[in-house]
């Protein structure tokens, strides 16, 4: 299956995510060389397949991150699709000014070579579907329809709010990772690795929804401490722009703009999660009041990232001069 004779395998070790199998093994070989084998089901393939297809095109930029080894994927005998890539070992980004660092030069080369993907339009044409989907599902909240009973009141009302935007049309849409939770970033020796590009391809939208994510999971959930966070996202930001990202993009937004940003991915978010439920998948009531939570949280701290944008000197990184989809 993956091209090693038994002799060669020193180990296979399942990997888990909390108490649940995740389909992913970690093969150690008598030469002492790490992989990550994944198997992908019938069900999931298309999406993986495409989203392993991004790292492999990133890594041929020249960015360092895990991209499939020469012959994968390739279909096994039961059907699946085995991926292996090279193992990573690292850790989760802690709220500190290197890791942020670290992020912040990472993301910036990923923004930068990513906008001159070939499949740049279709991405668009998919983010268009996928935001349309989900409008439709925010109106259907509005008028209480498809909600569970003991969040109707709330979700209605935050659906109704109209400063609460998808898109930000005023602002220039790009591809983006448009999923950088904790899980999706590796910290390995002094770089940041990002992961899991299934997102990808429903995410040409304007950067500041990448950078407000990243700045609420990693700055302003954890911090508590006001100028320890802005120092924190200072750090990110200033290299994320010396690294090619575009910080002219998002400079201008006031920290109300900026709080609104955050406050519509709460929505969105929350949007996702009532399509789920329609769709016949069951979704526990912790996912529903994490983003309840954020949405709070955008309204008491979301105005501090103006303040982690604020002080970033412009020739720190002129960003993308091209690539506006």
């Amino acid at each position: 299956m993956i091209g090693l004779e038994p002799a060669q395998i020193s180990r296979v070790a399942a990997l888990l995510f909390g108490d649940a199998p995740s389909h992913m093994y970690r093969v150690d070989t008598t030469a002492g060389q790490s992989f990550l084998l994944k198997l992908i089901d019938v069900e999931r393939q298309e999406g993986v397949l495409r989203a392993e297809g991004v790292a492999a095109w990133l890594a041929e930029q020249g960015l360092d991150l895990p991209a499939p080894l020469p012959g994968f994927p390739r279909e096994t005998p039961e059907g699946d699709v085995a991926i292996l890539l090279p193992f990573m070992s690292g850790r989760r980004v802690e709220a500190s000014i290197s890791d942020m660092r670290a992020l912040g030069k990472a993301l910036g080369a990923f923004h930068h070579n990513l906008v001159r993907h070939p499949d740049l339009g279709s991405w668009r044409d998919f983010t268009d579907d996928r935001l349309s989907e989900l409008n439709a599902v925010r109106e259907r909240l509005v008028k209480k329809q498809g909600a569970r009973p003991q969040y109707a009141d709330r979700l209605s009302e935050l659906a109704a709010d109209r400063s609460l935007d998808f898109r930000f049309d005023a602002l220039p849409r790009r591809p983006l990772h448009g999923d950088l939770n904790p899980g999706n970033i590796l910290i390995a020796g002094d770089k940041a690795v990002l992961m899991d590009f299934e997102d990808v391809f429903h995410s040409v939208l304007p950067i500041a929804f990448d950078l407000a994510l990243v700045l609420e999971r990693l700055v302003l959930v954890r911090v508590g401490e006001e100028q320890l966070a802005i120092d924190l996202g200072q750090a990110f930001m200033f290299e994320y722009s010396r690294s090619g990202g575009s910080f002219v993009d998002v400079a201008p937004l006031s920290g109300q703009e900026w709080t609104s940003v955050l406050r519509s991915l709460a929505l969105r978010s929350l949007c996702t999660l009532a399509l789920g439920e329609e769709s016949g998948i069951r979704v526990e009531t912790g996912e529903w009041e994490k983003f309840f939570y954020l949405e709070q949280l955008a309204t008491d701290k979301g105005h501090l990232i103006e303040r982690m944008t604020r002080a970033i000197p412009a020739e720190a990184g002129a960003g993308f001069a091209s690539g506006i989809a």
